[in-house]
């Protein structure tokens, strides 16, 4: 089961998306729409993903995350990942995608 939690960060230029449970196909979806609102309707300067919670991710939820990252770059919003755990972290740094994903943009 996944849970999905949007909080405003004290500077009201920056938000944050804590994300609990499994990710996998059945909650891509959910992710994909709370990831385009918090860009798109939010417009925070930065949108930050904490992956703390997260204790599953299959490749189509990771997938989520990359077509996230374009669009908060198409539209001048920096996007980071963190507190992704062991597994996931070796997850991304194998398919290439863990400094993508972990740089400030």
């Amino acid at each position: 089961m996944a849970d999905l939690i949007t909080r405003a960060d004290p500077d009201p230029s920056r938000t944050t998306l804590e994300l609990h449970g499994e990710f996998d196909v059945g909650a891509a979806d959910d992710l994909r729409r709370t990831l385009i609102e918090a860009i798109m309707r939010n417009r925070p300067r930065h949108l930050t993903v904490d992956l703390g919670g997260v204790t599953f991710m299959d490749s189509t939820c990771i997938g989520t995350l990359i077509a996230a990252c374009q669009t908060a770059g198409d539209v001048d919003v920096g996007f980071t990942i963190t507190a992704a755990n062991p597994f996931l972290t070796r997850v991304l740094a194998t398919s290439g995608l863990h400094e993508l994903l972990t740089e400030q943009r």
